[in-house]
């Protein structure tokens, strides 16, 4: 296999070695108030002397950051054949940039690397997310990122669409459209009209109610999740669309690769996890299902799109779904991101499942989350 990737991967690393990213941290994921007094002092101070050396064409040298590199560019080099296998595979030229590029973010972070990602479309994006379709600001309190939910009202098609969430919330399924592979403006991949969606990790009801919008009157959503505190959220905003939510089916259940386990999570919002242990006395606990099962026990007549953001579990959803997926054939949409090892085990079981499937990678943030592995049936 040519080294194509490790080539192109080299380069970029040189490259954003030499530059200098100010301002190059998303304030709605890392927002400043979090962070201590004095912390903000000498990050503020730490960049101001970069700035001002980088006039000067001179990098300060920094034994903790060199070492921090290393160490993740030691971690991208075990897995560096997974790599390949991924670039090779995936289907066009956009993709393949975008994969080199969130790679050297992961190893070189915000001081060194910018996504292209950051440009004057996500500026928009965030404009329009405070200045348009914001209704009221701070309107529930939750126990992550700023603290603050918001409402919201966004057109759909159908009419106005209404939730309450975070900006991230918004900015990542409604503006950004996370969920919908675009080349060059046009939809390569997306939920189409009529489809029976699968959400897995339903959380707020965000990307659910975005599902059954492009779902339309003659699609269905089933919607995984099994936090009582998100779900209480989620069918609050399931009531402000009742257009949309005739379409939807809530499931509270963990997607999980068997059925009928207990496993410990602890309330954490969108980050809400399992701890992939049996139930034990302290913390709270949740039933699992596997996709198949619960196809084999619903008698679902197809399945067309799979979503899948599950806090690390997607290997298992998809050990759980390999019959689904292999009978049905839909298109799936995984978030690799939450480990290194995700970008080449989860294509990997993907491929396995589904061989002529095409693949293509969205990452939709200006930081190293949100990286989205597509895989639609060839037209």
């Amino acid at each position: 296999m040519a080294a194509f990737f490790q080539s192109q991967l080299m380069r970029r690393i040189a490259t954003d070695l030499s530059q200098h990213r100010s301002g190059n941290i998303d304030p709605l994921r890392f927002p400043p108030a979090l962070a201590s007094l004095k912390s903000r002092l000498q990050q503020h101070a730490a960049e101001t002397l970069d700035g001002l050396l980088a006039r000067f064409d001179y990098v300060r040298d920094n034994a903790y950051q060199r070492a921090s590199i290393e160490s993740r560019l030691t971690e991208v080099e075990l897995h560096l054949d997974g790599l390949e296998w991924l670039h090779e595979r995936l289907a066009d030229d956009a993709s393949r940039r975008t994969l080199v590029e969130v790679i050297a973010y992961r190893i070189l972070g915000s001081r060194h690397t910018r996504l292209s990602r950051n440009d004057a479309a996500y500026a928009q994006a965030l404009h329009d997310l405070t200045h348009q379709v914001m209704q009221r600001s701070r309107v529930a309190r939750t126990n992550i990122l700023d603290g603050w939910l918001d409402d919201y009202e966004l057109g759909m098609g159908e009419g106005p669409l209404r939730l309450r969430a975070h900006k991230l919330n918004v900015l990542n399924t409604f503006l950004l459209e996370q969920y919908c592979y675009r080349k060059n403006g046009t939809a390569l991949v997306e939920v189409r009209p009529g489809d029976v969606v699968l959400d897995g990790g339903g959380c707020w009801g965000d990307t659910t109610l975005y599902f059954a919008a492009k779902a339309g009157a003659r699609g269905q959503v089933h919607v995984f999740e099994f936090s009582s505190a998100n779900l209480e959220i989620l069918r609050a905003n399931l009531d402000a669309n009742p257009n949309l939510k005739t379409r939807v089916r809530v499931h509270m259940e963990a997607l999980w690769d068997v059925s009928g386990a207990q496993l410990n999570f602890h309330e954490n919002g969108p980050a809400t996890a399992l701890h992939g242990c049996s139930r034990g006395s302290a913390g709270l606990s949740a039933l699992t299902r596997s996709i198949d099962d619960w196809a084999a026990q619903t008698r679902v007549p197809g399945v067309d799109f799979i979503k899948l953001d599950v806090e690390g579990a997607e290997a298992r959803c998809l050990r759980g779904a390999a019959q689904v997926i292999q009978e049905h054939r839909p298109t799936l949409a995984v978030a690799l991101y939450h480990s290194l090892k995700d970008f080449v085990e989860l294509p990997r079981m993907i491929d396995a499942l589904v061989p002529g499937h095409r693949f293509h990678l969205g990452h939709y943030t200006i930081h190293e989350e949100e990286s989205i592995l597509f895989a639609a049936p060839a037209e």
